[in-house]
């Protein structure tokens, strides 16, 4: 299989069910899984994602509690491969 890196604002997209571009990275990263590619992310993703997440709505963030951004980011561990398990 192939890997595929994805960029944190997938990440972002797929923990924001009411965003308009939520299921358009869905879709994407479904049909990357069906064509057999390994659904890769970095650390850095991750932190980005993390920074993004915990940042207030009124600052551009995704206004989530640490507690939140944890489970979100124990999801995306479970739909994607990191880097540093490769």
């Amino acid at each position: 299989m192939l890997p595929v890196l994805a960029d944190s604002n997938i990440l972002l997209r797929i923990a924001q069910p009411s965003h308009v571009e939520h299921l358009v990275a869905l879709g994407a990263l479904d049909k990357l899984s069906q064509r057999n590619f390994d659904l890769c992310v970095a650390t850095q993703n991750l932190v980005e994602f993390w920074a993004v997440a915990t940042r207030p709505i009124e600052s551009r963030g995704l206004g989530m509690s640490p507690a939140k951004a944890r489970d979100e980011m124990l999801k995306l561990r479970s739909i994607f491969i990191c880097s540093t398990e490769r």
